[in-house]
């Protein structure tokens, strides 16, 4: 909380699906989710199985976008 506000994370996975889900093709600033897989990648070794809160890494096409290889890394499955 901060000045008295409630703050909350954005996580661009979640728009990823809630655009994916009505139809549209999500537009993310590549250079930030770069940065979210390189913090995922960190992250994620360190948590013990029982704190894991994502499901296994699935396959993503190589040339994927970033917000489609942070989904895969996240345990989403991306369409080839």
């Amino acid at each position: 909380m901060a000045n008295g506000r409630t703050t909350f994370q954005k996580f661009p996975w979640c728009d990823r699906d809630l655009a994916r889900a009505v139809g549209r093709t999500p537009s993310f600033d590549e250079a930030v989710v770069e940065r979210e897989i390189t913090f995922a990648q960190s992250l994620s070794p360190q948590l013990p199985p029982h704190l894991r809160r994502f499901k296994d890494p699935h396959p993503v096409p190589e040339d994927a976008s970033a917000i489609d290889r942070l989904a895969a890394l996240l345990g989403r499955t991306v369409p080839a």
